[in-house]
């Protein structure tokens, strides 16, 4: 019952849904209402141009693996993978910034993992048992993004 793997790709344009499963499986039926669908457009909203749609996908799949740890028992993180790759995520600016504009940045970023994170976390327990399978199926899947499940 997971119902999407959702990118905020904000390239001027706004939020970009895409209704498939954590596992990036393109054949997870579309869901007529999510509960969490407002939550998710409220982020997307608030978060401008603060990084790139690749890199706000990549930001929202290390908070789902994260979050599949929190919630889902067969699974582990590659801690040292995570933290290189958000480190990247932190120190990679487009442009050069003022030290406090990077805190700043740095900040936002941190603030919208949690986000992705607890949301993530509220869509899993909608459904538990869908949302560890497609965990699964992302772990035993080749998918296009990182991943940091062991």
């Amino acid at each position: 019952m997971f119902r999407r793997f959702i990118l905020t790709a904000v390239t001027g344009v706004g939020l970009t849904l895409l209704t498939a499963g954590p596992g990036f499986a393109e054949d997870t039926p579309p869901v007529a209402v999510d509960p969490l669908n407002g939550a998710w457009a409220d982020l997307a909203e608030t978060e401008g141009d603060l990084l790139s749609g690749a890199q706000f996908t990549q930001l929202t799949s290390l908070a789902y693996q994260t979050a599949v740890v929190r919630v889902c028992d067969s699974h582990t993180l590659d801690k040292d993978a995570v933290g290189k790759a958000l480190d990247k995520l932190l120190t990679q600016a487009e442009q050069k910034l003022a030290p406090e504009q990077q805190d700043e940045r740095t900040a936002a970023i941190l603030i919208a993992f949690g986000a992705r994170y607890g949301l993530f976390i509220a869509e899993a327990h909608l459904d538990k048992k869908a949302f560890c399978e497609s965990a699964a199926k992302l772990k035993d899947g080749s998918g296009n993004l990182p991943l940091f499940l062991k």
